[in-house]
Order: structure tokens, then C-alpha cells, then sequence
């Protein structure tokens, strides 16, 4: 670990964080007790004890430690994240959390493609908001380039339970690298969707919602708060992935797998707000729309 002075510890809901200082991913914590606090909320309902889970783009661990928690610290969560800062604060922050047995990190990039990939970034205080592109030359630098499908296969991982995918505009070639997974496993997602990183890479909205309506997903957003002080949501079911916006965070459920939302079973369109708040309890209301 570099000079302390660098870095910053901060406690949240779900544990303690080693951070970068002045981040806005920092100051959520610090703010509402967890990064995008309300959507944790919503995944809470997702999870199963037991569950296999892949985290691919997991930064420092805001979303793997939480995650395991959901599990009742009985699951596995496998987190790759390919910056080598940040992917050493995710080993620290495991660490502290005391969750070596059930998080295994990968440092590497994650992509259908294979070869040379260099890091950019887009905002200063934002230390999630970088990416890799592929380049033609070899970087002397080059780390881990994984396939999920080649990767689930060389590890003989048996099932997956729920993906969750942030990886600032390549989430198209990630679920590509999981095709096969996708179709036999049929695990839930946890989507990123930001129509100008998409664009970045030559992909689409469309993109992702011809891949994943093909395989019998539908799709589902939190229209509530992202970040609060409470543990809230709204779920929303969308034909079309168009109709949710350019920005925002997708739930991708398999029409029938057992954790489908009840109410959507009839088709009838309505909203259907759940909370689950961090005792455990759960409120249910329903409002037609």
C-alpha cells in the first residue's frame, strides 16, 4: 500500500472502505452509508444465500462487499477490476472486511476481445469513470485479458447467480464474453447503461437489449432515488430499453426464473415498490399506474 496520506478510511452500512479522497464514490459513502445506496436495496431482494456472483468492473468494492452481505455471507462473489490502484485497494478492503473466502479478486480486463487494451479516464473525481480501450500495438503493461465463458470453463464454476456489470461503456463486449453462460445459467443482471460510453465502443442500447431479448430477458429499473438516506426504490418493468433513458442502471431478469418480480407475472403495468430495509424487515405497496 502507498503513503496513507493518499488515501482515506470511511464506514459505511456494509463495512469499512480504504478510499480516494474527495471521490464522489467516497463521498456517497460517507453521505448515505453506501455507494448508490438504493439500488443496493433493490439487488438485496435478487439475492440468495449460497448465490455465485461475478462483479466485473468492481472497483474498490462497494458493490462485492454489500453483495456478500445479501448472501448472508454464505456466497461467492468473484470481482474483477483492471486498474492496478484500484484493484489493490478491492484486495485491502476485502481484507478489513474480513472476506477473503468468500470475494476472490481478478485483476484484469474483462472482453469478447482479445490482445492489447490501454486505460483512459474521464473525470478527476470521479476514480470510476476510467476505461480501457483495445490498441493494435502490444503494452509491455498488458494485464489479464479474461473470457468469462473460457474462464468459467478453465475454473469448472458450475452456475452463476446474478452478474453485475459497470464497465463505463464496454458492458456490450462483456456480455458477449458471457454468451454461453448467459444461456445456460440464465443468472440476473445488474447492468450499467450510459448511451455515450456504449457509443464509445462502436456499440448500442439496441445492442444490449437484441442480445438479452434474445435469450428471454426483461428488463426493470429503480425510478427512485439512486442515493439517499433510506433504503426505498420503485421498480419498473420497460419493453424497450429506449423508453428507460440514456443513463441509467439495468436489471435484467430471465421471464421465469424463480426471483421474477410476482406482480409482472399477469402483465398488467403497474408499479411495484419493495423495501427491504438493513434489519431485514420487508415492506410491500403497490400502485397501479
Amino acid at each position: 500500500m502507498e503513503s496513507a496520506d493518499k488515501y482515506e478510511t470511511v464506514e459505511g452500512i456494509f463495512g469499512r472502505f480504504i478510499a480516494f479522497p474527495s471521490d464522489i464514490i467516497t463521498e456517497q459513502i460517507k453521505e448515505y452509508g453506501a455507494h448508490t445506496r438504493n439500488e443496493l436495496a433493490m439487488l438485496r431482494n435478487f439475492i440468495q444465500s449460497d448465490d455465485v456472483i461475478l462483479d466485473i468492473g468492481a472497483h474498490i468494492g462497494t458493490f462485492a462487499v454489500p453483495l456478500i452481505h445479501f448472501t448472508g455471507n454464505s456466497g461467492k462473489v468473484y470481482a474483477f477490476e483492471a486498474n492496478p490502484e484500484t484493484y489493490q485497494l478491492l484486495t485491502e478492503n476485502i481484507a478489513i472486511n474480513k472476506m477473503q473466502e468468500q470475494i476472490i479478486p481478478h485483476h484484469g480486463i474483462v472482453s469478447s476481445d482479445s490482445g492489447s487494451f490501454e486505460k483512459s479516464h474521464t473525470y478527476d473525481q470521479n476514480s470510476g469513470k476510467y476505461y480501457f480501450v483495445p490498441v493494435e500495438e502490444k503494452n509491455e503493461n498488458d494485464i489479464a485479458v479474461y473470457h468469462i465463458d473460457q474462464w468459467v470453463n478453465r475454473e469448472e464454476i458450475s452456475s452463476v447467480n446474478f452478474i453485475k456489470i459497470d464497465v463505463e461503456g464496454a458492458e456490450f463486449s462483456v456480455l458477449k464474453s458471457c454468451r454461453s453462460l448467459l444461456e445456460q445459467n440464465k443468472p440476473i443482471l445488474y447492468i450499467e447503461v450510459v448511451k455515450s460510453a456504449l457509443e464509445r465502443f462502436g456499440h448500442s442500447i439496441e445492442d444490449i437489449e437484441s442480445l438479452l431479448s434474445s435469450l428471454g430477458y426483461h428488463f426493470f429499473k429503480n425510478m427512485g432515488a439512486r442515493n439517499s438516506k433510506h433504503d426505498r426504490f420503485q421498480l419498473a418493468r420497460f419493453k424497450h430499453l429506449k423508453d428507460a433513458g440514456n443513463f441509467y442502471d439495468l436489471l435484467a431478469i430471465p421471464q421465469g426464473h424463480a426471483n421474477y418480480p410476482d406482480q409482472y407475472h399477469s402483465g398488467l403495468a403497474f408499479w411495484f415498490i419493495r423495501f427491504k430495509n438493513i434489519s431485514g424487515a420487508r415492506y410491500r405497496k403497490w400502485r397501479y399506474s
